[in-house]
């Protein structure tokens, strides 16, 4: 049986967030969190191939969603909004750790010098 909050769109639930106290920020965060956490998890775990970092990364996603509810702007429907932060978090997961910035040897010391080229 769907809950009377779960029925609620999704812009009157962030509504709900941003106006009320701590029982009802709860209870309109849980309802988006029931809502869309299934979709997100099943998303993740097709773009991971891992159940477990789907589910951290889920848990990452509505961690995030939570400290930002209060300055989503509407621009997008909430579902795209998650999704996005999704994505981010899975191409962050996923991005090669680059152990320096430093360009090494392999760049001349002058940058208008072709590679390959002395610059002396």
């Amino acid at each position: 049986m769907e809950s009377a909050s779960n029925s609620k769109p999704d812009s009157e639930l962030v509504a709900e967030f941003r106006a009320g106290d701590g029982t009802l920020r709860q209870t309109a965060f849980r309802a988006l969190y029931e809502r869309h956490a299934g979709p997100i998890r099943s998303y993740l775990a097709r773009r991971c191939r891992h159940e477990q970092l789907a589910e951290d990364l889920t848990q990452d996603c509505f961690l995030k969603a939570l400290k930002g509810l209060d300055q989503f702007d509407s621009r997008s429907t909430v579902r795209t909004w998650l999704y996005c932060i999704a994505t981010n978090l899975f191409r962050d997961q996923t991005r090669p750790a680059h152990e320096s910035l430093d360009p090494g040897p392999y760049w001349p010391s002058d940058p208008m010098v072709p590679r390959g080229t002395s610059d002396s």
